[in-house]
């Protein structure tokens, strides 16, 4: 399910439309309650402010806008993404194309120039749908408790930021080329 769209969730299934609803309807009511609680993903904000200032940064989700933006607004970082384009603003969910050809005319760049990041399998064929470059950024790994490891998760998003600029985009934004980028998932919590 990671990287899907609340209503493709139960693609491919026997279960009825009432307890599809009723399934989605539990799981968003859950969602709300916890959703407080989810600390951002370590490394993700220092390195969202640093690329910020290079180039322009846009998120693609299958999540709800009312969920990113109060997301975004919540860690105070949505004044960092020039656009934001949710399951609610296309037709066709990830892996479509859908959202990065909405990005594309948005920005006015070919959707071929677009780069983006992404932390699922439904990015990186939505990426090749749009013919787009595409990262993939692994940022989990368990620690000796089971839990998350933010240390590896802050090393991952440290290292993009490095090999970013090897490709050329630096902090005094004048090398940038041809490259925009935007991270395919609510930066915070991985929820895109």
């Amino acid at each position: 399910w990671a990287g899907r769209s609340g209503r493709q969730l139960f693609e491919g299934t026997d279960i009825p439309d009432q307890m599809r609803r009723t399934l989605r309807n539990t799981k968003d009511i859950h969602w709300q309650k916890e959703q407080d609680s989810v600390p951002p993903m370590p490394g993700s904000f220092d390195t969202l402010k640093s690329l910020s200032k290079i180039v322009p940064l846009c998120i693609a989700t299958s999540s709800k806008r009312d969920y990113v933006e109060s997301a975004l607004y919540r860690y105070g970082i949505k004044d960092l993404f020039s656009s934001i384009v949710t399951d609610d603003d296309v037709d066709r969910s990830k892996p479509a194309p859908d959202a990065l050809l909405k990005i594309s005319a948005v920005l006015r760049i070919p959707s071929h120039n677009l780069m983006m990041i992404g932390d699922t399998r439904t990015d990186q064929e939505m990426a090749a749908a749009a013919e787009s470059q595409f990262i993939l950024l692994d940022t989990r790994r368990e620690n000796s408790h089971g839990g998350t490891d933010p240390d590896f998760a802050r090393e991952r998003w440290a290292i993009l930021l490095s090999e970013l600029k090897h490709l050329g985009i630096e902090d005094d934004g004048t090398s940038v080329r041809h490259t925009h980028l935007f991270a395919a998932a609510d930066p915070a919590t991985r929820r895109g």
